[in-house]
């Protein structure tokens, strides 16, 4: 997160837009399993559904889960629709589990369709 803070680095989606960190360094596939969102109430969601990006499923799986507000979000992966509503763990089922750790410290950005116009976020 510090290197996407300070240099824009841009490592998600399997296309980065760095040379300090290639594809080939990543220790797990987080970052290249990506989420289209079709529609959410949650704002920060939202907006990533507008802009017609896409965000890595645990990232995903973070916010959902860390909302209490009885969102409700569509989201596509892999071809399929998917809803659920965050507060709602029946409805999460899709989703991937996330540890205590996981949800402080692991924070993904969302990749638009042309890395080059990553818009600086933090």
């Amino acid at each position: 997160m510090c290197f996407s803070m300070f240099s824009n680095l841009q490592t998600e989606g399997g296309v980065g837009n760095h040379l300090l960190i290639p594809d080939a360094l990543q220790q797990t596939r987080w970052q290249q399993d990506l989420i289209s969102v079709v529609r959410s109430d949650d704002p920060g969601l939202d907006t990533i559904a507008n802009r017609h990006h896409r965000i890595p499923m645990l990232e995903l799986s973070r916010r959902v889960r860390e909302s209490k507000a009885g969102y409700a979000t569509t989201f596509r992966y892999k071809g399929k629709l998917f809803s659920c509503l965050s507060g709602d763990s029946t409805s999460m089922n899709a989703l991937p589990e996330i540890s205590p750790l996981g949800s402080r410290y692991l924070y993904f950005r969302s990749v638009g369709p042309d890395p080059a116009t990553v818009p600086c976020q933090w």
